[in-house]
């Protein structure tokens, strides 16, 4: 009896391209997720620089005076060390302008704003921090939210 032939799949047949822009039309990418794109990879450069501080900060290089990972309050090294790996993480999923990246980074800057409002002896955040992250979530929301607003108009 003879075997029934398989035809077997490839995966060189059709790879897909590294990083997509979404919103793209029959003339190209549109403004807004060109923006998207510049806006991620400036967040992923700013998320790598805090996630590197925060690394810093645990291996003793950065410090504020008289103050040491080792002796910083619980919520202070919990926070830290949260933040020193879902920083990294959220920078490269920035960077490659993946939809895990998105996620990873609001939810690090939402943790951002709320950490100090959770933990009461948390020291690592201030007024300043709470801003920023809370301006840039409002743009990332307000690109979003434009490109598909675009994308249903055509």
């Amino acid at each position: 009896m003879k075997k029934p032939v398989v035809a077997k799949r490839l995966l060189e047949a059709a790879p897909l391209p590294a990083i997509t822009l979404t919103g793209a039309g029959p003339s190209g990418p549109t403004r807004w997720a060109l923006a998207l794109v510049w806006f991620c990879r400036l967040c992923a450069a700013l998320w790598l620089i805090a996630g590197l501080l925060q690394w810093s900060f645990i291996l003793g290089f950065i410090a504020p005076p008289g103050l040491s990972f080792e002796t910083a309050g619980v919520a202070t090294r919990v926070a830290t060390g949260f933040y020193a790996v879902v920083d990294i993480i959220a920078a490269v999923g920035l960077w490659l302008t993946a939809p895990w990246g998105g996620t990873v980074w609001f939810l690090s800057a939402a943790a951002q704003i709320g950490f100090p409002f959770a933990l009461h002896d948390y020291g690592g955040a201030n007024a300043v921090t709470i801003a920023i992250n809370t301006c840039l979530l409002v743009v990332f929301i307000l690109i979003k939210y434009m490109i598909r607003r675009h994308e249903r108009s055509n």
